[in-house]
């Protein structure tokens, strides 16, 4: 009976791990969000949005070069999805490619500080999705 009972509460356990909508662990392949001040109640844009003008970018900012990653001698490359409002503001960052998970948070935090001029769409502003890379290299 209590090897049952056991038994029984290991599958109920995996049971609820499985159903969970988060995941236990973050692997490298996963894509990382990262928020900036976005309503709740607001979605973001589909990944393809029809526009007459595209996104211009008036501000950018270089990535950090972590420090380890420059003792360490590593060099790569991070493909960020940006979500640009009808502001040209920034409002989630999501990595889609990275050679090695070092360098996430300092194309994140990059990214977060662009500023656009918006997208256009009959002349009025409409929010997108750009996707753009920061190489790391090492001179």
């Amino acid at each position: 009976m209590q090897r049952m009972t056991i038994l029984f509460l290991f599958c109920l356990a995996v049971l609820v791990i499985s159903c969970s909508n988060k995941p236990l662990t973050t692997s490298s392949s996963q894509p990382e969000k990262a928020t900036v001040a976005a309503p709740k109640n607001e979605l973001p844009p589909p990944d393809y949005v029809l526009f007459d003008k595209p996104p211009e970018i008036i501000k950018s900012v270089q990535p950090v070069y972590p420090d380890t990653a420059r003792k360490g001698g590593l060099e790569g490359d991070v493909w960020v999805k940006v979500w640009v409002d009808n502001k040209g503001g920034v409002r989630e960052v999501v990595v889609t490619e990275n050679s090695d998970p070092i360098f996430h948070q300092s194309a994140i935090d990059a990214a977060r500080q662009f500023r656009f001029n918006p997208a256009t769409k009959e002349g009025k502003p409409v929010d997108v999705w750009v996707t753009f890379p920061f190489h790391f290299r090492l001179k």
